[in-house]
């Protein structure tokens, strides 16, 4: 089995697609799909456990690169006192202000993606429509595997990140990942490049479908 990765997979033909997931059009056969659940694990978003507002902030300012810092302005402080007025005093100060700046900011970015994290959780559907040997089957998320072939509709929560082998009409909306609201068009083709959220041919877990099907 190859190393799956989004890095190739857009730029490559439906036939391409298939050969790198080892699988068909008509999905994997029930035995195939019980080895690679064996061998890759339940498809699974582990969730966080409770976070604490306390003591994540608290962490910012005892990393490795803080203690640094700490050292560094605690330098500049001895070095001042052994010999005023050479400025170090500012230095010091000027080292605690990025520390305090570098604290917020990691903290409110590290808060914002534990919340993401709970919103997906609460966006990911429990079951899934999978091809298995050609016949559709209604499986738990966490049973989808690695070149399974997903069957996506009009109103449903996209199960697992994916690459589409086949589109209709299909719109989906991003804004939980992207933040914009406007509809995206997603299509079979494949495509040279482009941000990652914006590729038409992908797919991602949680994100609803809102016209059209695809595979």
């Amino acid at each position: 089995m190859p190393e799956l990765s989004y890095q190739d997979i857009h730029r490559l033909s439906i036939e391409g697609v298939l050969k790198l997931m080892e699988t068909s059009n008509g999905g994997l056969s029930s035995d195939d799909a019980q080895r690679r659940l064996a061998h890759y694990g339940p498809n699974v978003l582990v969730e966080p456990g409770h976070y604490s507002l306390i003591r994540g902030f608290l962490h910012q300012f005892t990393h490795f690169l803080a203690i640094l810092l700490w050292v560094a302005a605690a330098l500049a402080f001895t070095a001042e006192f052994m010999k005023p007025d050479e400025g170090m005093a500012t230095l010091g100060w000027a080292i605690l202000g990025v520390i305090v700046i570098n604290a917020i900011f990691a903290f409110f970015q590290e808060y914002k993606a534990e919340r993401a994290v709970h919103a997906l959780h609460r966006l990911l559907p429990a079951r899934a429509w999978v091809l298995r040997s050609n016949q559709p089957h209604d499986v738990s998320r966490s049973e989808i595997v690695p070149g399974d072939v997903l069957l996506i509709e009009e109103g449903e929560q996209i199960p697992a990140d994916a690459r589409l082998i086949e589109a209709t009409d299909m719109r989906v909306d991003v804004s939980s990942l992207t933040g914009e609201s406007r509809p995206k068009r997603r299509t079979a083709e494949p495509v040279a490049d482009g941000h990652l959220l914006d590729i038409p041919n992908l797919v991602f877990a949680g994100t609803p479908v809102l016209s059209g099907r695809g595979r």
